[in-house]
């Protein structure tokens, strides 16, 4: 007994040694624009790692200390030290090919000889002066003569931006004999679109995209939108002499102060509540001028995934080879992820032409009299964060259920029902990796918040833009998904029953406690993992939850190890005295029998 009771305090204080406080590392000191992201870091219990050189990239080597890495600039991938599979990084290796302005748009040249234009065409054509001089040439001549124009406006859809690479700012082309003044520029010109106006304002929208996962690819956006409008209306007349405020979005007013949108605002965004949604507002707009709105969805979010699609081979690319180079001790993907913001215009059409791809979009919220945009801005980074999930080394892993091959074989039988999670590592589903990378993709989809799905789709759109086509791990989502639509037996609300989605308070947005594998929400809390506020008012006095029988996961190890080592003395010394009790009685016994 003795001896079992030593075993079981060694094995304590090993499990003690394992750190259970979730770390970051934020190598930047510059932090006034990360309100929303430390606010959301302290939401979900994940601390600053601490140390002399905390605040820099020095500390990446010490990747033992942290479990999160976010930049604002570029990850300086040579930093990091060795990735475990739980550690999770900001920026995706390769991203160059959406974020730099004039890259972008030879991706979509590139993607448009591979698929065709009619699939790539929403970026607005661009040239880099002198070395595209030929083709701007060519392509400044064809507009002159062939765009349709108005009786108002004679430049109407013929006009080109400058913009130069030696200070920050736009101005129009003013035609080919301005041409010699800028071939020792690399300034970049670009098809100017003629905009759909608001109350007379031009304006701008802004996707919020996350890409979780390479493989399976795996993108979401945010179901809000950031909608800014000129400060001032749009000129009549478009040339250099109107006023930058009245075509460039900087400054920006709020959409619901517009007359043409401030009636369909039934809430106005607070420090608080996100308000009515943008997005919902600018398509009942777009409905009542004669757009389709769904259509419009349609094309938006079309694009955003055709273009990640598009570079999934070259992310995976760039993702290998910095393994290769820094010799990382395991070759799976998975440890990096990225957050977008693609920036939108509308023509006068209603076609949705993307402008540029942020990297690091800006999240500190903006406020005017009337309002602010700061509860979307919370939400887009903590419902990113606790999506992707951040787990310390002594955090306790999820893993999917296990039949025995008698089970499997009178319960899973129709391989139709991917749903059934329980399935996944019987014979003739999925190989054993594969039935893991899933499970972690399904954890993740039900954590996803207010996050949108956009791929993998049930019907598999957009998989053609794939280079080298699907993998195993996206058939395998891909499967997962459509087999809520197809068997009538899913319940489309649980997508993941009777599995795991949590283990500690921690995976319930420390809202919640983790009985079960499932979340149990504090009064004024619900959803899956807890993160819909109810605004009912929370009881100070909440009902006792009783344990009897119940697994509940723990945030913290159950002793601590100074708690051990005390036990281990106490019960060093308990056995002590048993065993000199018991001597001096087998003594006493002995003496009188003689």
């Amino acid at each position: 007994m003795l001896r079992a009771c030593v075993v079981a305090l060694v094995l304590a204080a090993a499990a003690g040694d394992k750190r259970h406080t979730k770390s970051f590392l934020l190598p930047e000191k510059e932090r006034y624009h990360l309100g929303p992201l430390l606010k959301a870091l302290d939401r979900l219990g994940v601390e600053e790692v601490e140390g002399s050189s905390a605040k820099s990239w020095k500390m990446a080597k010490r990747t033992t200390d942290f479990d999160l890495v976010w930049s604002y600039e570029y990850t300086q991938l040579s930093s990091l030290g060795p990735l475990e599979r739980r550690h999770k990084v900001n920026h995706l290796p390769g991203s160059y090919v959406l974020v730099s302005k004039g890259q972008v748009y030879e991706t979509q040249l590139r993607l448009q000889d591979l698929h065709g234009r009619y699939d790539f065409n929403f970026i607005p054509a661009q040239y880099r002066l002198p070395q595209d001089v030929d083709q701007f040439s060519a392509a400044f001549r064809e507009r002159r003569e062939s765009a349709a124009t108005k009786d108002d406006d004679p430049d109407y859809n013929k006009r080109w931006l400058l913009k130069s690479q030696s200070h920050r700012g736009v101005r129009f082309f003013s035609g080919l004999e301005d041409l010699a003044s800028h071939m020792n520029s690399n300034d970049m010109v670009t098809h100017c679109i003629e905009p759909l106006l608001i109350s007379g304002h031009k304006f701008d929208m802004g996707l919020y995209v996350a890409v979780t996962s390479l493989d399976p690819l795996r993108i979401y956006i945010y179901h809000n939108t950031l909608l800014r409008m000129c400060k001032l209306p749009y000129p009549a007349s478009l040339d250099n002499t109107a006023d930058l405020e009245s075509y460039v979005v900087d400054d920006y007013l709020p959409p619901w102060e517009m007359p043409a949108l401030k009636a369909l605002y039934s809430e106005i965004p607070s420090p608080t509540n996100e308000g009515t949604s943008h997005f919902e507002v600018l398509k009942h707009h777009l409905e009542s001028i004669g757009i389709d709105p769904d259509k419009f969805q349609r094309e938006l979010y079309g694009d955003v995934v055709k273009i990640i699609t598009g570079n999934r081979r070259h992310f995976m690319q760039a993702e290998r080879a910095f393994r290769r180079q820094h010799q990382q001790p395991h070759d799976a993907l998975g440890n990096f992820f990225e957050m977008y913001r693609f920036d939108f215009m509308v023509e006068d059409t209603g076609k949705p032409w993307l402008m540029e791809v942020n990297q690091s979009p800006n999240l500190a919220p903006k406020y005017f009299e009337s309002g602010t945009d700061a509860a979307m801005k919370d939400t887009i980074i903590h419902d990113l964060l606790h999506m992707v999930g951040i787990t310390a080394p002594g955090d306790p892993l999820i893993t999917p259920p296990q039949l025995t091959p008698a089970e499997c074989a009178t319960k899973c039988d129709d391989k139709s029902a991917v749903w059934e999670t329980v399935c996944w590592h019987c014979d003739g589903w999925f190989a054993p990796d594969v039935a893991d990378t899933l499970f972690e993709s399904a954890t993740e989809y039900a954590r996803r918040g207010k996050y949108k799905l956009v791929f993998p789709t049930p019907e598999n759109d957009f998989a053609q833009f794939l280079e080298d086509g699907p993998t195993p791990n996206d058939d395998a989502l891909v499967a997962y998904l459509a087999s809520f639509g197809s068997n009538p037996a899913a319940d489309r609300t649980i997508m993941l029953d009777n599995v795991a989605l949590c283990t500690n308070r921690g995976h319930c947005s420390r809202h919640g406690d983790c009985i079960n594998g499932a979340c149990v929400c504090d009064i004024g809390f619900e959803g899956a993992t807890c993160y819909v506020p109810t605004g009912q008012r929370r009881d100070e006095d909440k009902p006792e939850l009783h344990p009897a029988n119940l697994r509940i996961a723990q945030n913290e190890p159950l002793y601590s190890r100074a708690t051990v080592f005390g036990l281990f003395v106490v019960v060093i010394g308990l056995a002590g005295a048993l065993a000199y009790a018991n001597r001096a009685y087998l003594k006493k016994a002995s003496s009188k029998e003689q």
